[in-house]
């Protein structure tokens, strides 16, 4: 089924399931993706096999095109019903593009390895940025970050992070982000940041600026909260 041609039926349940997915993880650049992947369909723009989209990387490379192929046809997303959703206008439809991509970039460039700690307290908390990495989940992977660096400093683990992730709402997981920010973001008394904000668990690359996955991350869930208050 993978490697063959579907019907236009058929396209929008693959488009559907992944969609749905993409929603479940945060994964903004997959949304936007199957967003443009629902009009490319209707309007018999896309390949005869709709996989072909999802085995392409970097995914920014495939929304680029996708955009081009939807502008050169003349199309707009002005009120354009997708999965009970209506999508924005175009101006929010590049604004979504345009983090997509960078969220995108972001994590093809920093969380491209596999975190391998040495044995120690924290293991546990790299398995779950181990998770959200391999889910391309940009929310999931910052908070157990944010974790990983409170729990540092705190020198102790606190499982109160592993009890409360599965009872936030986005609402209140963005809350918790936030604080999260505030709390990473101290300075002491001679200017320092008390956490190692720059820090990347992947590789020896660090941030190029100061709690740069919880930026993204924050960015990214704040999309995914504005989508549930569209209207129907």
């Amino acid at each position: 089924m993978m490697y063959m041609k579907q019907s236009k039926e058929e396209q929008l349940e693959i488009i559907q399931a992944e969609l749905q997915q993409a929603v479940d993880t945060f994964q903004l650049p997959a949304y936007v993706l199957c967003r443009y992947l629902k009009v490319m369909v209707d309007y018999g723009l896309s390949k005869s096999n709709i996989y072909d989209y999802f085995t392409e990387f970097p995914v920014s490379d495939v929304l680029n095109d996708c955009m081009a192929t939807i502008i050169s046809a003349g199309l707009h997303f002005n009120k354009y019903p997708i999965m009970g959703v209506y999508l924005p206008t175009w101006e929010k439809t590049k604004i979504l593009h345009q983090d997509a991509e960078e969220i995108d970039s972001f994590m093809n460039f920093y969380l491209d390895r596999p975190i391998v700690g040495e044995a120690s307290y924290l293991n546990s908390i790299e398995q779950q940025m181990n998770c959200a990495r391999q889910e391309s989940n940009i929310v999931d992977f910052a908070y157990w970050w944010s974790a990983w660096n409170i729990t540092k400093v705190k020198g102790y683990l606190d499982n109160s992070f592993w009890e409360n992730r599965p009872q936030l709402t986005d609402k209140a997981l963005l809350d918790t982000l936030n604080e999260f920010q505030d709390i990473l973001m101290t300075k002491d008394s001679q200017g320092n940041y008390i956490h190692d904000v720059f820090k990347n668990p992947s590789m020896d690359i660090d941030w190029a600026v100061p709690c740069e996955a919880l930026n993204l991350a924050i960015k990214c869930l704040k999309h995914f909260i504005d989508l549930d208050d569209l209207p129907e």
